[in-house]
């Protein structure tokens, strides 16, 4: 509504000139220059204000016609507003359906480990020391959550560690936790390697809280891949 008002000013603006360049005119025909180039001057610079009117007058038209529907539609949906007001609410939900679209599309997107984020975790970790990291999912996990933890798997084998060659499933009687976790036995005698696994996971966006498990091996981590984050 605004930039429609603002077209409008415009053309009242261009209208404004016009009159005042034909008012000049009526003294300008004393000046110096003859009386058929004052006329030919005249012409030309009513011809060009003209066009522009009518540019201005067009592009009005089109976003009178744009925002005819959302008119309509605003005041249907929210009568007891000002029409103005009704369009700035019917813009404030739009984004927010857009924002609650958007989450769920995320939601339900399988997680994937891309080629590229494959190849940066295993350049980060091309001079580090390599060892065992166990990939552990739950039986209970959901077909997503599987088929991650065999991603990551994958990723971390061709990173020339030693996964022990699949998925270590574990059983639950609870739920299956959420999220992706790396654990240790010791926080003070942990593997060389895990600081820098950790931080090859943050690197790609996959981000590991660490946590303490004395039945993981000494000598191991031990990477939880639990369910999707709602």
């Amino acid at each position: 509504m605004n930039e429609t008002l603002q077209n409008f000013s415009n053309i009242a603006v261009a209208i404004g000139i016009l009159l005042t360049a034909l008012g000049g005119y009526g003294s300008y025909i004393f000046g110096k220059r003859s009386e058929k180039e004052k006329e030919a001057g005249a012409k030309a610079t009513e011809s060009q204000l003209s066009l522009r009117i009518e540019q201005l007058s067009l592009s009005a038209q089109a976003l009178e016609n744009r925002l005819g529907p959302f008119e309509r539609l605003a005041a249907a949906l929210y009568p007891n507003l000002q029409l103005e007001s009704a369009m700035e609410k019917l813009r404030q939900d739009t984004l927010e359906l857009r924002r609650k679209t958007e989450d769920m599309e995320i939601r339900s997107t399988p997680r994937t480990i891309s080629p590229e984020s494959s190849k940066k975790f295993i350049n980060s970790l091309r001079n580090v020391p390599k060892g065992k990291v166990e990939i552990h999912s739950y039986m209970t996990a959901d077909p997503e959550t599987i088929q991650y933890a065999n991603q990551i798997r994958d990723m971390v084998a061709a990173a020339g560690f030693n996964t022990e060659g699949m998925v270590t499933l574990g059983i639950l009687t609870g739920p299956v936790p959420v999220g992706v976790a790396l654990t240790i036995r010791d926080p003070s005698a942990a593997p060389l390697f895990a600081g820098p696994v950790q931080r090859a996971f943050d690197r790609i966006g996959v981000r590991l809280d660490g946590f303490v498990d004395p039945s993981v091996p000494a000598d191991k981590v031990r990477v939880l891949i639990g369910l999707k984050p709602k």
